[in-house]
């Protein structure tokens, strides 16, 4: 897979718009802003544009250099090693869950299949729009504390780069493919299920068709799984900014956590790993010296303001 292609599937399956979304609002604020500086601060307008101006870079950069090792890792798999780890998750989730893996949750004699049934197309919602979740969840970050959203960024950034020994290491596709309708089993590595003992419903057969037949299975890269890590890690600045959605957080993870397993895009072993990388980079992302940087410095200053005028405005409205 190219760079090109990998960046086309993020944009697209992948639904990484979400990050481009919030950095394209956040330049063209700041933008805006030195537009309005030059009228009569032309020094804070040149500040501003040269801390922009790093920041674009770096984040291109990371995004780049990303794309391209991931690339590389899909390109040195090799469909025998693919197999034999997919193999091995599927096994990990029977050994640890005592379930067959992801299919689980569709199997015709799995008591808690009519309620999954109901919950699909709310779990296919959250599953499919985290893209939409981490715009707003940045937003909301970015308006109450913007060190805060610097340590977001960064830990957001980690995931996928502590997640790359992984993906080089232990190459994998989603589960997903291994749904042939064109055979009358099941067959995945060792587990042989009888087509009538795995009934995927109406919004999932939905989901196979999208996710399949038109886009593919995507790259090797489904252990860990950045839809938990990132989930996970938005969750968590989110709470630590505004303590009152506490009580969301769990709620909002649990859908993600299910959705990602439901619609055979991960192993259950994905999730936990997926947790544990969102853990490292949290710790990770509270070592960076993000308060001394001079870019979040002079970026929070041309931010303070005008939050703190739009804040009060909110308040005026609603009091």
């Amino acid at each position: 897979m190219s760079i090109t292609a990998f960046l086309l599937y993020l944009l697209t399956v992948g639904q990484a718009w979400f990050v481009f979304a919030f950095f394209l609002l956040l330049f063209g604020y700041l933008i805006w802003k030195t537009v309005t500086l030059m009228r009569g601060e032309k020094a804070r307008a040149k500040k501003l544009i040269l801390a922009s101006g790093k920041l674009l870079i770096i984040l291109i950069g990371a995004a780049l250099l990303l794309a391209a090792l991931i690339g590389a890792a899909h390109q040195q798999a090799s469909v025998e090693q693919i197999a034999f780890n997919n193999e091995a998750l599927l096994q990990a989730d029977v050994a640890i869950f005592n379930v067959p893996g992801p299919y689980w949750f569709q199997l015709s004699d799995n008591p808690l299949k009519p309620l999954i049934d109901t919950l699909t197309p709310t779990l296919l919602f959250f599953y499919l729009n985290l893209s939409a979740a981490v715009f707003f969840c940045f937003l909301l970050v970015m308006a109450k504390n913007r060190l805060t959203l610097a340590r977001m960024t960064v830990a957001f950034f980690l995931c996928p780069l502590l997640s790359l020994p992984f993906w080089f290491a232990f190459p994998a596709t989603s589960p997903v493919i291994a749904f042939d309708r064109s055979q009358d089993v099941l067959e995945v590595g060792s587990l042989d299920l009888a087509m009538g003992e795995y009934e995927p419903n109406e919004a999932l057969e939905g989901f196979f068709a999208y996710r399949v037949e038109e886009n593919g299975a995507g790259p090797i890269t489904t252990i860990p799984s950045m839809h938990i890590a990132w989930a996970s890690v938005i969750m968590y600045y989110v709470v630590r900014s505004w303590g009152r959605l506490r009580w969301v957080a769990p709620v909002y993870l649990a859908f993600v956590y299910v959705g990602s397993v439901l619609t055979l895009q991960h192993y259950l072993v994905d999730v936990l790993a997926g947790v544990a990388v969102a853990v490292a980079c949290v710790l990770l992302a509270r070592r960076v010296p993000v308060q001394r940087s001079q870019i979040v410095q002079t970026i929070e200053q041309s931010i303070r303001g005008d939050v703190a005028h739009v804040r009060a405005f909110v308040q005026t409205v609603f009091n």
